[in-house]
């Protein structure tokens, strides 16, 4: 079964990237409670409107990262 992350819509070249290493990818406007980890382009997002939805999985900030620096954050962070 794959990982699945959510990763802001913006950040397309790290969907992409996920995705072709198997990982099963959301949008965080979809929801993000079920999620292994959480993708932001900045940390000054604030889905919903709430500053405490993501606290069930880690949150990555993308800014100034490649997309295998992203992967490998995720899988540090997996159980």
């Amino acid at each position: 079964m794959s990982k699945t992350i959510a990763v802001d819509d913006e950040l397309t070249n790290i969907r992409q990237y996920l995705e072709e290493r198997g990982f099963r990818v959301v949008s965080p406007a979809q929801g993000f409670k079920e999620v292994e980890a959480l993708v932001v382009a900045g940390l000054d997002t604030n889905y919903l409107g709430d500053q405490t939805l993501a606290a069930a999985a880690p949150v990555i900030e993308a800014k100034g990262l490649t997309a295998e620096e992203v992967w490998r954050k995720i899988e540090e962070r997996s159980v």
